[in-house]
């Protein structure tokens, strides 16, 4: 009996806090933190991440809601630039994800013209800038 209560105890646990992957199933804080990156920047799917992770989708879903649940600012902003999984054929687009990506082409095509107007007033600015140099010069 007391090598077996002896073999149970000298098993090894994990330290709190170890970086190291305990289990199968267990993430560390760094992964999660990888895990939500490539969520929201990368745009990987809930599944494609739970098997990356060896954890389940419902385990991915609430690193997500955590997250959110934490840091509600910064979880609004990364959802309005979050872009749909990969190789996602638009059809199996959800009503949301076809909106947000809606609202996301307008942003870039603002910020498109914005940069396209600059630039014009750059060139014209240019332009009048060296015929004023021009005649400064005599040519």
């Amino acid at each position: 009996m007391s090598t077996m209560k002896q073999t149970k105890d000298t098993k090894s646990k994990p330290t709190k806090g170890s970086t190291n992957r305990p289990t199968k199933g267990h993430a560390t804080t760094a992964e999660r933190l990888e895990a939500l990156k490539r969520y929201y920047v990368n745009g990987y799917s809930i599944k494609i991440l739970a098997s990356q992770y060896q954890v389940t989708s419902c385990t991915i879903r609430n690193w997500i809601r955590i997250f959110e649940q934490e840091n509600p600012e910064v979880a609004k902003a990364m959802n309005k630039k979050r872009i749909p999984p990969r190789c996602t054929p638009s059809e199996e687009l959800s009503k949301d994800d076809y909106v947000a990506l809606k609202a996301r082409i307008m942003e870039l095509e603002k910020a498109l013209d914005q940069a396209c107007l600059e630039r014009d007033v750059f060139k014209t600015c240019l332009e009048v800038y060296s015929i004023d140099e021009q005649k400064k010069n005599g040519h």
